[in-house]
């Protein structure tokens, strides 16, 4: 299973799937977030990554993240001040959660993760 996660697009009402993974579609606008979240405070969770790997790979690996491609696109396309809910297929991590916190101050909205077990809402 691929874990997904989905927004509703406010224009049409249609739900947008977002995959992991980098790809050129999402990667301006999530650069753009991750680089506002981080002068809010955000600090990525490495740990969550084999320390193996090293921190420039887990911090890109981190970043792209359904959640957070999916949360990018919303703080683009959701008019300003609304609330986004995203909805993912499996747990929302620690990094994710901790980032929507940071998100949901930073650009002064309303923000939730429905994940299989419970919602996140800052």
């Amino acid at each position: 299973h691929i874990p997904t996660s989905t927004v509703d697009d406010p224009s049409t009402g249609e739900r947008l799937p977002f995959q992991p993974g980098y790809d050129e579609a999402s990667a301006a606008p999530v650069k753009s977030m991750m680089t506002s979240l981080k002068k809010a405070g955000y600090s990525p969770e490495l740990w969550q990554y084999d320390p193996e790997i090293p921190d420039d790979e887990r911090e890109d690996r981190l970043q792209y993240h359904t959640e957070k491609k999916a949360l990018a696109w919303a703080l683009q396309h959701f008019p300003q001040g609304s609330s986004i809910t995203v909805r993912k297929t499996i747990r929302c991590c620690v990094d994710c959660h901790n980032a929507f916190k940071i998100a949901s101050h930073a650009y002064g909205r309303t923000l939730r993760i429905l994940d299989q077990v419970r919602m996140h809402e800052f």
